[in-house]
């Protein structure tokens, strides 16, 4: 399991189009485009956050237009999927709320608590604050997903544990849960996930998902130090154009 409680504010990219569950209640759905950077904003990474939220939600629906500024609050969930060009992604779900068409914030922001159930990756690396003296740990837990029959992908997300040393529970698999501030930059095109947590926020879990075999081959640790995520300026004059949302199904909560 891999999501975020999170606020968006972007810029609408797709009109809201109106549809019925199996459950029979009535949703919309449309898209907001979203920049992700790294810290020095090196690399970037343009997605389409694909919005699904019940019409009750949001009875002023219909002035949803393209080029308008939202925010949203919900839940993000992330998925690996193929894109159309057969080509692994990071698509992103937001099971919204509410969305407010009259916000106040001038610039983009995706900002949250991220919620994980994994397994821990086979690095740790302990450390001291030069600030208080308190040690940390740095390491990353990750999560496979099914994108076709006989292929597995792997979400990855980078840990900073603070107050903590390696406790005896935290080796290379084990089952782990955990929440914390996300932190979301790119790396080669994707997103990148991090996330900061509290000790009293993370512990072990018993019952492991399935991940498949998951390769040694994983991504290399992010740097030690990883600065926030700042958030992306609004682009000048008109909005992104639309980046085509990769097919794949939701499973809908409603």
């Amino acid at each position: 399991m891999l999501e975020a409680k999170v606020k968006v504010c972007g810029i609408v990219a797709q009109q809201p189009v109106v549809d019925i569950s199996k459950k029979g209640n009535q949703y919309i759905t449309f898209g907001v485009n979203y920049v992700f950077a790294n810290y020095n904003k090196s690399e970037t990474a343009q997605k389409f956050i694909k919005v699904i939220a019940l019409t009750a939600n949001v009875p002023d629906y219909a002035t949803i237009t393209v080029g308008k500024r939202v925010e949203i609050q919900g839940t993000a969930r992330f998925r690996k999927v193929l894109d159309q060009q057969e080509n692994v992604t990071t698509a992103i779900d937001l099971i919204a709320d509410s969305v407010n068409q009259q916000t106040t914030l001038a610039i983009d922001v995706f900002a949250g608590t991220l919620h994980m159930i994994g397994k821990l990756g086979d690095r740790f690396d302990p450390k001291i604050s030069p600030k208080n003296g308190k040690p940390y740990l740095k390491c990353s837990a990750y999560l496979g997903e099914q994108v076709k029959a006989g292929q597995y992908e792997y979400h990855r997300v980078f840990l900073t544990i603070f107050n903590c040393a390696k406790q005896g529970w935290m080796d290379h698999k084990a089952g782990v849960e955990f929440s914390g501030l996300i932190e979301v930059g790119a790396y080669k095109g994707d997103i990148s996930l991090s996330c900061n947590v509290n000790v009293k926020d993370i512990k072990m879990h018993s019952e492991q998902p399935d991940n498949g075999s998951a390769s040694e081959a994983q991504p290399a640790m992010a740097p030690t130090a990883i600065p926030p995520v700042p958030p992306v300026p609004p682009m000048a004059s008109a909005p992104i154009p639309p980046v085509p949302p990769a097919p794949y199904n939701t499973d809908l909560p409603f």
